[in-house]
């Protein structure tokens, strides 16, 4: 497992702009994190570095899913907060959005809640309060497939 420090919001986008750079088409991030600790300004720093206009991203709470057309990928952005069975998973089409041949990136916050309903994550994130209270912590968990994040000190 990473543990990256975000000191703030503006590392917590750079963090979603740097992972952007490892992902590839069929890609699953589960993104993890109490309410208010990040999960959407990461998602928006992802979109950035898919070549997506990060004013256009959303929490996607009241409708399960939004999806972004990107200059690289494609993403498909999921809440899981709502969704209550597998029937509404299955409508969301995870499995389609998955296939290498859709180019797209799927994320799904609340991912904890669904887990049982989507396909295997290639890689978590999840966001932490650090000891202090004031700063979080990016703990980043992937499949054998993706390097490791590496992301630049400063």
């Amino acid at each position: 497992m990473e543990r990256i420090d975000l000191a703030d919001e503006a590392a917590t986008r750079a963090l979603g702009e740097h992972i952007a750079r490892i992902v590839r088409a069929g890609d699953l991030i589960a993104l993890e994190g109490e309410l208010g600790a990040g999960k959407t300004t990461l998602v928006r720093g992802l979109s950035v570095g898919l070549g997506i206009d990060p004013a256009l991203v959303s929490s996607p709470t009241f409708v399960n899913r939004h999806d972004y057309p990107g200059t690289t990928l494609a993403l498909a952005h999921v809440d899981g907060w709502r969704i209550e069975s597998k029937a509404i998973v299955d409508s969301l089409g995870l499995d389609e959005a998955i296939e290498v041949t859709a180019n797209c990136v799927v994320v799904v916050e609340w991912a904890s809640r669904v887990i049982e309903w989507i396909p295997r994550p290639t890689m978590t994130v999840r966001i932490v309060y650090a000891n202090d209270g004031a700063t979080r912590v990016a703990e980043i968990t992937h499949s054998g497939a993706h390097k490791p994040i590496n992301m630049p000190r400063g």
